[in-house]
């Protein structure tokens, strides 16, 4: 023990069974070990010294075990020289130990450690660490592990290998630290150990830096060589599976780093003796980050990168960016493959090789070169990828006879889910062998939804999938060389932009290629060469929707000899050109190929094409074309379009596609909007779902080729015809003169339509739950009519529903006419008109006709004896007064059956009438018929001549059944009549009239069986009503307000303040400014601007203050944004408690911008006054009067107190001692 003590200890030490060779507790001392150290076991330590500024040289080598220490220093400003080598084994053993600030470490001997040990454990600030000599860390173990801040850490190891299970190289956390590693870092597990398998998936490390602010530097080479472990070839499952590992990770914000080396990643195969457990998991690629940055910390890349090796599963996102980190390559780094000896994956697509995630960046200015895999993924909001630099994709075939296909669909850039990505560099894509060209579906049985043809696939430039945007700005450039390449995409609500330029060549050959197409190639359409830019995907689960790509004013697209410069493919998936198209040919140019193979711009399936009125389409070649459109599509044409270099006509074959003449309609007005408009051409077109939640007035035909939705309260009238594509829900008021349907029409409880005729076209329905006014006409056995709301028909002669249909009328819903018949109209609310066969009705709610109408009339059928039934359900009420024809008026082909009730009244009316024919037909009435009514009869509008149910065929059966009532009210009239097979009696008949009513009218011919036991009918069950199906989502309303409660506005004492960016707001409750600027005034009158910025801002009357001390009063500006004027209340005006008054008017005095001014700033009344009593100690009475008794006490103690020798004088009063309590029971020591 003592300061400044020197050990020199010259021979070998071994130390053991928990002794320690050299112990020294004090400052200065100095140890200089010259021989072999051995230290092992569990607290056995070489050189231990408890002290600052301690010395020690290990000048010869070291090894520790079994839990051992070599060297531990515990104190500031140790320095420790190691110089020999040192092998530390064994859990919890550890070679050096530093406890202490500034601490200085140098090592120039190899290290090799393993077994759960520690080479260098460091806990220091502002130390100086140098290591020379290599590093070997085997399984579980550290080489070095420093924790603390602003030290500087050295590795000029020529290697540092980590070859061990969960084993870390260097591990550094802390903030502020510099490393520096001059040396190369390799991380390859030891698959050969007899653990390998048990920790296959359990990651090493190479570096890992966790907190803030730290500087790391790697000189050398970072490698990660990661293994694969395969098993026997499975249908639709992966290979096999590969391990988990890792190079450098850094953790925490502010960290730097600089990869000057350059990165490898190397892949192998089947390196365990025995994978067979493994790889029969069938895990695919394994967690393989080279570098992982978690936080908002930059790396620097440079050098040479590479990818080699043996890689038969792949491998995912080598780079990892997350929670806002940075990567950028420099821009003399290059980015390569190399010998790669193995590279078929089987059903599996492997993922990009950055991937940038949660507002995380990766920025290329170097030279990219890579083959069949992706660049970088741009994943969440603010996340971004930029490329400076040249990136080139090549695709090769790595196809086999085990796998038929290759691994095609790599980009440049993926971005989704927010994230976005821009060139301004260059982006190269080739296709190195032809027979990498892929048809997705013929080679696999598979569909990738991130492809646009699935027929024909191969790169892509840049695309947006899933809420992605991707820009190639005016000084990027995408070429695009082979067949099935796509410059850019955008799937899914996203976006892609051009203001650069984009080439295709469709029918590049690389000059070395020796193989040739696959035969299974389509090659039917422009889009089966190549597309610059496109939209949606031919996938099995959809073309999804809303993609957009848009070729800008200055963007400048040009393809060669084959293929589509633009194409949209899928409904509400639009391409627009507002820049220049160049169709071209060069010597790679095919005339044989035909029409429609070379193309401007190329819809499918329901897609959208526009030139707009900047956009030039150049024809330079005689087998190019403007537009094709698949016949689903829209194109329209607002721009230029030159053939030879000369204005072209429309009338010219090169047009293609005919483009039509309307207006695109993007919007239509929200809440509280009011909107007239009308189109400039032949109509409107809308290619997008859009909804009206306001008032819109459209003075032009409307062609809706997507989803349209009025909302409820939202009025929308057409002056025109309202066509609709993909379907129309109406909850509000629409009025159109005409509606054309070819998909569902659903009219809300809500909802009103009016419209002349509503007219079904495809294998659609309409659902009516509102009100319906004007007439339905359908044309399809497949196509419903769903009523529960209220149907009429207002149009002299016209049929409330006619053509082909099938009708549900429910119980409760209503169908009727208040317009009058005509001669030659079709005077019946419903008419079904179909000839070839009948079709089944169904009324389960009320049909009444009036002014001459017929409530159901059918054409005669082609279905002879095989009749469709019509059905009265017992619920469903059919009334009729003076139809012109017969109430129900059956034609050829029908049977009627009556379980509910029908009403007749009117001269020689017939309540039901069947069809004239020899075939078979059957009438049965299972309910009541009243043929006139009780009332009739009274008021004397009956009539006379009237019959229940007459027949009109040879083979025609009247069947009134058990529970059958018929009435005969009216004069002169019948149950039954007319021609008939037979009839069947075994109900009701009740002769009601005055005079002259019977069962049979005169003439009635055919079997009379009236309760003689003859079976009655029995009637099929009613056809069940049909399945609404689903709607899709309504667009949100661009004008809808969000409330805005519980929020406070942070300011700052500066002036500044939390702003809030929002649309449509309505500041509510509980909104409230807090007072952190009157830390930085003295002003009682304070603006603070713009706390809400944007459109449609209301409620700022409601911001309130956080304190009484003072008011705010929130306003709008010139340009709709809310500011608040703080004005500052005097303490007298606000305090209500007359004993603080004075205080309050000193306060007021002396206003400024000090700290106890700011503590006053607070929530209430109640609690400003107790403030104010604490600054005037008018609630210190107490407290006064027990620090007067302790002054007294301590006088008293004093003056008893006895003085020593040095002059000093003391007292002391025991705990319990009366003199040591106060009030309160306050007891002091």
């Amino acid at each position: 023990d003592g300061d400044k003590a020197v050990v020199n200890n010259d021979g070998d030490n071994a130390i053991s069974n928990g002794g320690t060779g050299t112990s020294i507790t004090g400052n200065e001392a100095t140890a200089n070990n010259t021989g072999k150290t051995t230290v092992d076991g569990q607290g056995s330590t070489g050189t231990e010294i408890a002290g600052n500024n301690a010395t020690v040289t290990q000048e010869g080598e070291l090894t520790v075990s079994s839990g051992g220490r070599g060297i531990d220093i515990t104190g500031n400003n140790a320095k420790v020289d190691t110089k020999g080598k040192m092998t530390i084994t064994g859990t919890d053993s550890v070679g050096v130990s530093i406890n202490g600030d500034s601490a200085t470490l140098t090592n120039t001997g190899d290290i090799d450690v393993s077994n759960s040990a520690t080479g260098f454990s460091l806990v220091t600030n502002e130390g100086i660490i140098s290591l020379a000599g290599s590093m070997k860390v085997g399984d579980f173990s550290t080489g070095m592990a420093l924790s603390g801040d602003n030290n500087s850490v050295t590795l000029a190891a020529k290697d540092i290998n980590v070859t061990g299970q969960k084993a870390t190289g260097v591990n550094i956390s802390g903030e502020s630290n510099t490393v520096d590693i001059t040396g190369n870092i390799l991380v390859d597990k030891d698959q050969t150990a007899d653990n390998a398998v048990d920790y296959f998936y359990d990651p090493s490390v190479g570096v890992n830096i966790s907190g803030n602010s730290n500087t790391v530097s790697l000189d050398g080479k970072l490698t990660v060589i990661a293994d694969s472990e395969l098993t026997s070839r499975k249908y639709m499952a992966f290979d096999g599976s590969q391990e988990n590992i890792s190079g450098l990770t850094v953790s925490g914000d502010g960290n730097t780093v600089n990869l000057n080396g350059g990165i490898q990643f190397v892949g192998e195969k089947n390196a365990l003796a025995d994978g067979s457990t493994i790889a029969a998991n069938r895990s695919y690629f394994g967690n393989t980050p080279l570098v992982s940055v978690d936080g908002q910390s930059k790396v620097y890349l440079n050098g040479d990168s590479t990818i080699s090796g043996s890689l038969p599963l792949g491998y995912a996102n080598i780079l990892q960016l997350s929670n806002k980190a940075a990567l950028e390559i420099g821009s003399d780094a290059t980015f390569s493959m190399q010998d790669i000896s193995v590279y078929e994956h089987y059903f599996a697509q492997t993922p990009q090789i950055i991937k940038v995630d949660t507002g995380s960046q990766v920025v290329n200015n170097g030279d990219v070169d890579i083959w069949n895999i992706s660049f970088a993924g741009i994943w969440g909001e603010n996340s971004t990828g930029i490329n400076n630099g040249n990136i080139t994709l090549s695709q090769y075939d790595y196809s086999s006879p085990e796998t038929p296909f290759s691994e095609p669909d790599h980009m440049a850039f993926l971005s989704s889910s927010g994230g976005s990505a821009v060139n301004n560099g260059t982006i190269t894509a080739k296709v190195m062998e032809q027979h990498s060209v892929l048809d997705m579906g013929a080679a696999a049985g598979v569909a990738d939804p991130r492809v646009f043809n699935n027929s024909v696939s191969s790169m892509m430039g840049m695309e947006a999938y899933g809420k992605g945007t991707v820009l190639n700005s005016e000084n990027g450039v995408i070429d695009m060389y082979g067949r099935g390449n796509i410059g850019m995409l955008a799937i899914d609500n996203s976006v892609a932009n051009n203001a650069g330029k984009i080439t295709l060549d469709t029918l590049w050959v690389d000059q070395n290629d020796t193989t040739t197409l696959r035969t299974d190639l389509p090659s039917n359409t422009a889009i089966d060469y190549g597309v610059g830019m496109a939209t949606g995907t031919n996938s099995g689960g959809g073309a999804r929707s809303n993609g957009v790509a848009t070729n800008q004013q200055g963007g400048v697209i040009t393809v060669y000899n084959a293929g589509a410069a633009m194409a949209a493919y899928g409904a509400s998936n639009m391409v627009i050109n507002q820049g220049i198209i160049n169709l071209e040919k060069n010597g790679n140019y095919d005339g044989g190929l035909g029409a429609n193979m070379l193309v401007g711009m190329a819809v499918y399936n329901r897609g959208t094409a526009i030139n707009d009125k900047t956009g030039v389409i150049n024809i330079n070649v005689d087998t190019g074309q403007a537009f094709y459109n698949d016949g689903t599509g829209t194109i329209l044409n607002y721009g230029e379009i030159n053939l030879l270099g000369s204005p072209m006509d429309s009338a010219d074959s090169h047009m293609g596609a005919i483009p039509e003449n309307l207006d695109l309609l993007t919007a239509l007005t929200g809440s509280g909007e009011t909107d007239m408009r009308t189109a400039s051409s032949g109509g409107f077109v809308t290619t997008k779902a859009l909804a009206n939640y306001g008032n819109e007035t459209l003075n032009s035909n409307v062609a809706a080729k997507a989803w349209l939705y009025n909302q409820d309260k939202a009025n929308l009238t057409i002056n025109g015809e309202l066509s609709i594509g993909q379907g129309l829900e109406n909850s509000g008021l629409l009025d159109s003169d005409t509606i054309s349907a070819a998909a569902n029409v659903y009219n809300r409880a809500s909802g009103s339509i009016i419209t002349d005729q509503l007219s079904l076209t495809g294998s659609n329905s309409f659902f009516n739950e509102g009100n319906f006014s004007g007439s339905v006409a359908g044309s399809s056995y497949k196509q419903n009519v769903v009523n529960t709301g209220t149907m009429a028909v207002m149009a002299d002669g016209k049929s409330l529903i006619s053509g082909s249909f099938l009708l549900y009328n429910e119980a409760g819903a209503t169908l009727s006419n208040s317009s009058s018949a005509v001669s030659g109209g079709e005077n019946a609310i419903v008419n079904v008109t179909r000839t070839g066969d009948s079709l089944a009705q169904v009324n389960r709610g009320t049909i009444t006709a009036v002014n001459g109408y017929s409530a159901i009339k059918t054409a005669s059928t082609g279905s002879n004896s095989n009749g469709k039934w019509i059905w009265n359900t017992d619920t469903g009420v059919i009334s009729g007064v003076n139809p012109n024809a017969p109430l129900i008026d059956l034609g050829r082909g029908y049977n009627f059956a009556n379980a509910g009730t029908i009403n007749v009244q009117g001269d020689g009316a017939v309540a039901i009438s069947g069809g004239t024919t020899s075939y078979t037909v059957q009438l049965v009435n299972s309910g009541t018929i009243n043929v006139g009514t009780a009332q009739g009869k009274a008021d004397g509008t009956n009539g006379t001549g009237l019959i229940g149910i007459k027949g009109n065929g040879s083979d025609t059966t009247i069947n009134n059944a058990q529970s059958g009532v018929i009435n005969v009210y009216a004069d002169n009239s019948w149950a039954f009549g007319g021609k008939t097979k037979a009839i069947i009696n075994n109900g009701e008949i009740n002769l009601l009239c005055d005079t002259g009513c019977d069962i049979y009218a005169p003439g009635t011919t055919g079997t009379l069986n009236d309760h003689n036991s003859t079976t009655d009918i029995i009637v099929p069950a009613a056809t069940s009503t049909p399945t609404q199906g689903s709607v899709p989502t309504v667009p949100a309303d661009s004008s809808a307000q969000q409330k805005l409660t519980n929020y406070t506005i942070g300011t700052n004492s500066d002036g500044t303040s939390g702003m809030l960016k929002a649309n449509n707001l309505v500041i509510s409750d509980n909104v409230k400014v807090n007072t952190g600027f009157s830390a930085g005034t003295a002003d009682t009158t304070v603006v603070i601007n713009d706390v809400f910025k944007g459109e449609n801002i209301s409620g700022a009357e409601n911001i309130s203050s956080s304190t009484v001390m003072w008011n705010a009063q929130g306003s709008t500006d010139a340009s709709g944004n809310v500011d608040v004027t703080m004005t500052k209340n005097a303490y007298t005006e606000v305090v209500t408690d007359s004993s603080v008054n004075n205080v309050a008017q000193v306060l007021d005095t002396g206003y400024t911008n000090n700290d106890l001014y700011t503590s006053l700033n607070v929530g209430t009344t109640a609690e400003l006054n107790s403030a104010l009593k604490q600054i005037s100690g008018s609630q210190a009475t107490t407290v006064f009067n027990e620090a007067r008794v302790l002054s007294n006490r301590f006088s008293m103690l004093s003056d008893a107190a006895p003085e020593v020798a040095n002059g000093l004088a003391f007292n002391v009063v025991a705990k319990g001692d009366p003199r040591a309590e106060l009030g309160n029971d306050t007891q002091y020591d």
